[in-house]
């Protein structure tokens, strides 16, 4: 699929930010913050669903 190169550095998948230099807490903070915005989409999609029904 990737041929023979690696997609990520490391697993799991915070490993391989590390290996970029990235502090743990600049991980931590960015993921926190992705996953806020997934759960957001994931509300939006829920409210709008509900207010078409």
């Amino acid at each position: 699929l990737s041929g023979g190169k690696r997609v990520f550095k490391m697993a799991p998948l915070q490993h391989h930010f590390e290996l970029l230099g990235w502090g743990e807490v600049t991980i931590v903070i960015r993921f926190w913050i992705v996953a806020g915005l997934c759960v957001a989409a994931g509300l939006g999609l829920f409210y709008a669903q509900w207010v078409v029904a």
